[in-house]
């Protein structure tokens, strides 16, 4: 087994196409098909079917993909390393749509301060895509809303946060000292968009409760529904930390409700195979650092 036969078979896996991998490689298709085979017989498995003249990826094949897929990543980042010390090349983030506004702009910001020679990518969006580019090793690790499902990823608790019920001041529960889930019943809401982790939460709530909420609008633009609420269309379930900037003049108001476990917990994510370089390793420390920071001001 070497790694020239690995990258051969991560180049079958992406264009699940013989002649088109040797033609990326600018290798002959029997030599592509021969490596494959090696592959197979070393371990003993069956990596690809071919079926109606097309090959498509076995289960041991997906499974084979996971561990080929980081160990090639690892080798790269060794030969540059070693070759080019001074080059500390690309680290890629993700967070979701709240970290994205609230926390990453700061720990660019901290990042960059201390690292000016490495180049920070970074990808803003909801948990599915953020967790399929992990498995896809498209992202270095993430910083999320919520604990994926995924058994191949690391997931560390880093931070807890609490989700308020958010008002306008002239909203007729504005005056109400204590509000809980069944005065909420005929309420109109604002909410995120379906599969954020915010939604799930918000969802998960009402169920608990056998209540289903009357959605007025959905949108993955926090700045939408925040508007609405100035206009005073409706009521709206956000994070803390996310709302905290739209309260301060007093025409936003937020409050916790009485009688709903509304905490959210936040993951710093990866996956299990993934090298992490020291830089990766530091880039994490800023987010633990300024996420403590937020939340605890949050849960006072």
């Amino acid at each position: 087994m070497n790694i020239k036969n690995l990258k051969i078979f991560l180049s079958v896996y992406r264009h699940e196409n013989i002649t088109q991998a040797a033609k990326e490689l600018y290798m002959s298709q029997p030599s592509v098909s021969r490596a494959i085979q090696e592959i197979e017989n070393y371990y003993g498995i069956k990596l690809f079917e071919r079926v109606n003249q097309r090959i498509h990826i076995t289960q041991s094949g997906k499974k084979f993909y996971s561990h080929a897929l980081h160990i090639v990543e690892s080798f790269d980042i060794m030969e540059k390393e070693m070759k080019n010390y001074d080059e500390f090349g690309i680290l890629r983030v993700g967070t979701n749509i709240t970290l994205g506004n609230i926390v990453l702009p700061k720990v660019i910001s901290q990042f960059s301060a201390l690292y000016p020679n490495v180049t920070l990518s970074a990808t803003v969006a909801n948990i599915d895509r953020l967790c399929a580019d992990v498995w896809n090793n498209e992202l270095d690790f993430i910083v999320v809303e919520g604990e994926p499902e995924e058994t191949d990823f690391v997931k560390e608790l880093v931070a807890t946060d609490k989700m308020l019920l958010v008002m306008n001041r002239s909203h007729n529960l504005a005056r109400c000292e204590n509000i809980n889930m069944a005065m909420l019943e005929n309420e109109s809401f604002l909410l995120r968009e379906k599969g954020s982790a915010a939604r799930e939460l918000t969802d998960h709530i009402f169920a608990v409760n056998g209540m289903k909420p009357r959605i007025l609008m959905e949108s993955s633009d926090t700045l939408a529904i925040i508007n609405g609420i100035k206009e005073n269309i409706g009521l709206a379930i956000l994070p803390a930390l996310l709302i905290n900037e739209y309260t301060a003049d007093g025409e936003i108001i937020s409050g916790e409700i009485s009688d709903a476990n509304l905490k959210r917990n936040y993951y710093i994510v990866y996956h299990k195979n993934k090298f992490m370089s020291k830089t990766a390793l530091k880039l994490m420390d800023c987010f633990r650092e300024m996420l403590l920071c937020i939340t605890q001001k949050n849960i006072r």
